[in-house]
């Protein structure tokens, strides 16, 4: 009988597709193809940038069912490289009409294929996501293939080591940044020609010289970004060119951090209106006299510090930081002093800052945190701390750590000072934390203690909290008869003073 050799090829090809099914059938079974697609599809979101790519390749080569759910995904492949034309062009095909990641780097040469870039300049309008890191020739690049409008933006960062540093082209993107949220630029001069920013929230800038910049270009800018959040501002401008009396208004800005080095950031704040519940944070290096220096000449600008209710002072010989919080915002002020300067500064610096401590209203403070305090005196009137207690009428509770705390606990001693006035007659809770025993003067806390109680203003309790400190048990014994409270503990280690002033206290 003779066979057809087309019947056997078709009985073959039969064969073979019935092997395929019994496979797949049996793939389906196997636990992992037990996840439902819409988890399975979420492991891919917690691998690295560094393995992606080669993971999510290898992934659609373990089956046929897998291949199938991770190509039909098209968020998977809406990452693009540039590094070869063959995986752009499938990663364009399999994202159909997703938005698109963009990342073009150069480590002294450029990574990215111009051949493969050119792929996706017909699929412009629907990036989503910019990242350019490298050098002079990608700013090049950037130009040459990004003229065209890109209405879905939402993220640019362009970082550039490049000197001078090179503007941005105002042809850039067709000026079309409509729906751009996140802008970062490091490298590269902001004159920023785009003239609408409605959607952006959140703006960082640095690693430009200050004589590139201008007061005015950043106010400009602000003004054309209303909904702005967050700004990050690690480059100041040296031009003060804005025109006096104006200011632009943030209303939704919720962190301002600047880093202004040695330039003054006053040139910036004087024509911003920070908005309550704000929070401002300041990076000065150095500064001789700080708060009256770089804070705003018209104090009604800082609506976020209108109302302070909780303060920490850290003065130190190598830096300082103040830190005023309130129902309105906070204000954060970070300072590192040269080397060569903290010998014959570090008291004068101590001096200017706390009385500058004027430009607030700190009569509602009912919690203070002093941490370091380098100046001491005898001139119990005349000291800053002294100065400083005195502006708080509700005090609640004092904090003092290591450095040279007894100026404020003496401070606090009616009998030290002519006029006989009570400082902070509200002051319930004093704790004192050290690592040092000299810094426990018993005899001047049980004066301090006993004078506030013959005036009317008893402390509610003293705590005493230090490592391997031990006490004259007379002296504690007398203490705690002028107390209602009296506590004297170890601790290993200075509590976290954030979680002080959030109302903790050990």
């Amino acid at each position: 009988m003779a066979i057809d050799p087309c019947e056997v090829d078709r009985l073959e090809q039969n064969a073979s597709e019935v092997h395929r099914l019994v496979q797949s059938t049996r793939n389906n079974f196997a636990p992992v193809n037990r996840i439902p697609p819409e988890l399975f599809l979420l492991i891919p979101q917690y691998w690295s940038d560094d393995c992606r790519d080669q993971s999510l390749i290898a992934m659609t080569h373990v089956c046929q069912g897998w291949r199938e759910t991770l190509t039909g995904y098209p968020f998977l492949w809406t990452r693009l490289d540039f590094l070869d034309c063959g995986k752009t062009s499938v990663y364009i095909e399999r994202s159909k009409s997703s938005p698109l990641k963009l990342s073009l780097r150069e480590d002294g040469t450029p990574r990215h294929r111009v051949d493969a870039l050119l792929l996706v300049v017909p699929h412009i309008g629907r990036i989503d996501t910019l990242t350019i890191k490298g050098g002079k020739s990608l700013l090049q690049t950037l130009t040459t293939y990004f003229s065209c409008p890109t209405p879905l933006l939402r993220f640019l960062s362009i970082e550039l080591e490049c000197t001078p540093p090179l503007p941005l082209s105002a042809g850039l993107f067709n000026g079309d940044l409509s729906s751009l949220c996140k802008l970062s630029l490091a490298g590269v001069i902001p004159h920023l020609p785009w003239q609408q920013l409605p959607k952006l929230t959140t703006f960082k800038l640095q690693d430009v010289p200050g004589d590139y910049i201008s007061v005015t270009s950043l106010l400009d800018f602000f003004t054309n970004a209303p909904l702005l959040n967050k700004v990050e501002l690690f480059s100041m401008p040296e031009k003060y060119d804005a025109s006096p009396g104006r200011i632009v208004t943030l209303p939704c800005l919720e962190n301002l951090v600047i880093s202004a080095g040695r330039n003054n950031p006053s040139r910036l704040l004087n024509h911003l209106c920070v908005p309550a519940g704000a929070s401002l944070r300041l990076r000065l290096d150095p500064a001789e006299s700080p708060l009256p220096e770089v804070l705003t000449n018209s104090p009604e600008n800082l609506h976020n510090i209108r109302f302070v209710t909780s303060a920490y002072l850290r003065f130190a010989m190598s830096n300082f930081s103040v830190q005023l919080n309130g129902p309105s915002g906070e204000l954060h002020m970070e300072c590192t002093r040269a080397a060569s300067s903290y010998l014959s500064a570090a008291t004068a610096l101590d001096r200017s800052s706390l009385q500058s401590l004027d430009y607030f209203d700190l009569s509602q403070i009912q919690r203070l945190v002093v941490s370091t305090y380098e100046y001491a005196t005898d001139q119990i009137n005349t000291s800053p701390p002294s100065h400083i207690l005195n502006m708080m009428k509700d005090l609640r509770t004092l904090f003092l750590n290591r450095g040279n705390s007894r100026p404020f606990f003496v401070s606090l001693d009616p009998g030290k000072n002519p006029s006989k006035r009570v400082l902070c007659p509200k002051l319930e809770h004093l704790i004192i934390y050290t690592t040092l025993e000299v810094l426990f003067n018993i005899p001047e806390l049980i004066n301090m203690a006993k004078e506030r109680a013959s005036n009317g203003a008893k402390l509610h309790s003293i705590t005493l909290a230090s490592k391997n400190v031990d006490f004259c048990e007379e002296d504690l014994l007398e203490l705690q008869k002028h107390v209602i409270h009296f506590e004297c503990r170890t601790c290993e280690s200075v509590p976290e003073w954030d979680s002080i002033l959030d109302g903790g206290s050990d």
